[in-house]
């Protein structure tokens, strides 16, 4: 094989897949949706995607057989230490795969004190992401905790729900999430709230038994 170099992009796919496949136990093929992938790897274009990762395979740095629709593609890591084709393994030369992922889930993604990723834009504030489809900066998120029309952090972390779902069946996307959620989410919220309050107070209004009712409960 001819020495090479990857880019960002290609580098960093490599290491989230690493990353999956630490979570699998290191299994020889490990599985993951393409989207979930693009999420974790940074990569807001498809067609991007698929050049980076049929790159890897044809370094023979990875291998990946795709799946029938709605179903994940499965993937493969080769082995990367005591190679001496590839200028991009150099520094991973007495370092396991094993070690490699553990420094780059430790050190590499920026986190919060409570282990959520954050993103960090060019010109924007830094992003928290509160769900796999849902980013605020942490002032945004304080906002919705103050927010009278929520009242909780159970009702904020609903509305985060309402949102991450939707966006994950639907593959929209917005500019803003915390304008998003101000805009129709809590609206939803609010109003599977007040069909829950009509359910049950249903539920708490007594039945009155007919006559007829009560003659058939004394014969039994």
């Amino acid at each position: 094989m001819e020495y090479h170099s990857l880019t960002a992009a290609e580098e960093l796919l490599w290491y989230r897949l690493m990353a999956v496949n630490s979570k699998f136990g290191w299994s020889e093929w490990f599985f993951i949706s393409n989207r979930q992938l693009m999420l974790k790897a940074h990569i807001d274009s498809e067609s991007k995607f698929i050049r980076a990762r049929n790159k890897l395979k044809r370094l023979e740095l990875i291998d990946f057989i795709k799946a029938n629709k709605g179903e994940p593609t499965r993937y493969k890591m080769f082995r990367l230490y005591g190679r001496d084709d590839c200028k991009f393994t150099a520094k991973c030369a007495e370092t396991s795969i094993a070690e490699v992922a553990e420094q780059f889930e430790k050190k590499a993604v920026p986190r919060g004190a409570d282990g959520t990723v954050k993103l960090v834009s060019r010109g924007e504030a830094e992003k928290v992401r509160y769900a796999e489809f849902v980013f605020m900066t942490e002032k945004e998120y304080n906002s919705l905790l103050g927010d009278e029309r929520l009242g909780s952090a159970d009702a904020v972390r609903r509305c985060i729900d309402i949102l991450d779902n939707y966006k994950g069946s639907s593959g929209k996307r917005y500019k803003s999430d915390y304008r998003t959620i101000l805009s129709w989410v809590v609206d939803r919220y609010l109003g599977e709230k007040d069909i829950r309050s009509v359910v049950k107070g249903q539920d708490m209004v007594p039945v009155k038994k007919s006559k007829k009712d009560e003659q058939k409960a004394r014969y039994l």
